[in-house]
């Protein structure tokens, strides 16, 4: 597992580089990223993208665990590194985020409807939030739902 906080301008992610084949990502992790199975490849499939991971791996950041999802433009090119929140408090995370890269070139929250009336899940309203920083070299998002606690950060290269 690897241990750190998230880096600004680096040109990549923690032991990744963008453009990586599967191969090197596996081996630069030491052997911490391993193949997802094929449900994961579904449900995490970017449909837009076309992209499923091909990899994932732990990834810890203080108080923070997640689990970091390897996509691969082509299948052999690192083009995106998606982190769910699996241990932790989202707000926290999110002001972890805000203290690295400081405020986001954009923020917004949508709210959408109950699942019952075809909205995001449970019986509640769901808020969903949204920011994102450009770096020199990189583009960060982060996806917070409210109602799932679930959060998502995106790296990707600009």
């Amino acid at each position: 597992m690897v241990v750190g906080l998230p880096q600004a301008a680096l040109g990549h992610w923690e032991f990744t580089e963008w453009g990586m084949s599967p191969e090197q990502v596996a081996r630069a992790s030491h052997g911490q990223a391993t193949p997802t199975s094929p449900e994961e490849r579904v449900q995490r499939r970017i449909v837009n993208e076309g992209w499923a991971p091909q990899l994932k791996s732990a990834w810890q950041s203080g108080p923070f665990r997640f689990a970091a999802y390897f996509y691969f433009e082509g299948a052999n090119a690192l083009a995106l590194v998606v982190l769910n929140l699996e241990e932790g408090d989202p707000r926290s995370w999110i002001g972890a985020l805000k203290a690295t890269h400081g405020d986001p070139v954009s923020e917004s929250a949508t709210w959408s409807l109950p699942e019952a009336e075809g909205g995001c899940g449970g019986d509640a309203m769901c808020v969903t939030e949204m920011g994102v920083w450009h770096t020199p070299t990189d583009e960060v998002r982060y996806l917070h739902i409210r109602a799932l606690r679930e959060v998502r950060v995106f790296y990707r290269p600009r």
